[in-house]
């Protein structure tokens, strides 16, 4: 209700609104200014144009740039927490870096003497960092108290959980990423300690999770929840970690380039040798860093150009370290079809890495990255840091290759055509038959 206050009382107090509401009205567009300078953009009259978007804002996807990243404590994304580490709530267990099945009902490979690693699952359910260690405090001092991962399973819809996995998001910085990746790895020396470089323990991590894959093992055997769809959009944090390691503080990127270029010059398959010698320690640097270990090192240090150049010695290695996983010997003259069983796991998870290159590669710079600051490996980090919502939705367009692709091809021959190989195959041997009967008879000395 407006009050009368008449005379010249009423005028100074009249006087007094209007100052403030000018003042008021100011302080609002001072702000609403500052936020579209912050965002690259200028307002003229009555106008919003674009000017010189800042790099920092340029390259992040606003448009539903919250969908899939939203904490499930406060309910908050990107658009209103943009510097805020997101962590995804992981189980990981120990097991033998040199393990072929994952599962525990087969794995019982974490044998004591045995090189160690982790194996790493979700449900993809995320929480701010901050928001986890709030509600951890308030678990401790409840009515009923609880362990910290004990109330992080009731959160994790009821899925056991042992570990944060930590997001880059677009407006994440260095820094904070940094400090929640050291959480994360302090939880795993929590699980037990595995005394070899944080990259390598990744890659081997990686490479128990395409396994699954692979294998079509269960994904929630030991977590009891989680499945195929939530771990294969797990994969672009597993990319995104890999890439902050190499190329980081002591970066270790020129040393695993040359060993894969080792491990290809070394052990390739090629028609002029009768006998393929096992990579040296120093090249390897355990008997689990084998071809599977390379596919998913591929990932980390190839161009697509690269990845195009070398699959086709990739794909006779996969074969090959296939021959070494049989139960039982096949005859002496196997089928094609037998050889196809024999090997299927392993092409799976060869397909899988054909189809990662494929999403986080194609389309981007090309070429080598050594000697440069930018290329290919600045594209690869600028789309799963800054695009995070499209990349998670081409990770479940490659869980319906996997499945309707993958999965349902039923001879070698199909799944070389599939895999863009075939024409090379054609073009060094005088027939495919001849080809897949000459790469199985051929002796091999691998490690596994």
């Amino acid at each position: 209700m407006k009050t009368d206050y008449g005379g010249i009382f009423g005028e100074e107090v009249e006087l007094m609104r209007k100052t403030t509401r000018a003042s008021k009205l100011a302080a609002a567009e001072k702000h609403r200014q500052d936020v579209l300078k912050s965002m690259g953009l200028s307002q003229q009259g009555g106008k919003v144009t674009a000017g010189v978007i800042p790099k920092s804002v340029r390259e992040i996807d606003f448009e539903d740039e919250d969908e899939g990243f939203t904490c499930m404590v406060c309910r908050e994304g990107y658009r209103f927490k943009p510097r805020e580490v997101l962590g995804i709530y992981t189980y990981s267990k120990k097991l033998a870096l040199n393990s072929v099945s994952v599962t525990s009902s087969v794995a019982s490979s974490s044998s004591s003497g045995l090189e160690q690693g982790y194996s790493t699952v979700t449900h993809m359910n995320m929480i701010h960092f901050s928001c986890h260690r709030e509600a951890a405090k308030n678990d401790r001092q409840g009515k009923h108290p609880k362990e910290e991962w004990e109330g992080a399973t009731l959160r994790n819809q009821q899925t056991k959980c042992n570990n944060l996995f930590p997001i880059q998001g677009g407006l994440v910085s260095d820094e904070h990423y940094t400090q929640a990746m050291e959480k994360f790895w302090g939880f795993l020396n929590n699980i037990g300690r595995c005394d070899s470089p944080r990259m390598r323990l990744l890659i081997h991590d990686l490479k128990f999770l395409l396994l699954r894959f692979a294998k079509e093992e269960s994904f929630s055997e030991e977590s009891k929840g989680g499945g195929p769809e939530s771990n294969m959009r797990f994969i672009p944090f597993f990319l995104q970690m890999g890439m902050f390691l190499i190329d980081g503080k002591g970066s270790s990127r020129k040393s695993m380039e040359k060993v894969l270029q080792t491990f290809l010059g070394v052990t390739g398959v090629s028609d002029s040798s009768s006998s393929i010698p096992p990579p040296s320690p120093s090249v390897g640097g355990s008997i689990g860093d084998g071809v599977l270990f390379m596919l998913v090192l591929s990932l980390f240090v190839q161009s697509i150009d690269e990845w195009e150049e070398s699959k086709l010695t990739f794909l006779k290695r996969t074969i090959s370290f296939a021959r070494t996983m049989l139960p039982a010997p096949l005859p002496a003259e196997p089928s094609e079809s037998q050889i196809f069983e024999a090997c299927r796991p392993m092409l799976i998870f060869y397909g899988l890495i054909d189809k990662i290159q494929e999403l986080v590669k194609k389309g981007e710079a090309s070429g080598s990255s050594s000697g440069s600051s930018g290329g290919w490996t600045h594209d690869m980090k600028q789309k799963l840091i800054s695009h995070g919502t499209r990349v998670q939705k081409e990770f479940s367009g490659l869980l319906s290759v996997y499945e309707e692709e993958l999965l349902v091809i039923d001879s070698l021959q199909e799944f070389f055509d599939v895999l863009g190989v075939l024409k090379k195959v054609n073009a060094e041997s005088s027939s495919f038959t001849d080809f897949v009967t000459n790469l199985w008879k051929k002796p091999l000395n691998i490690l596994l």
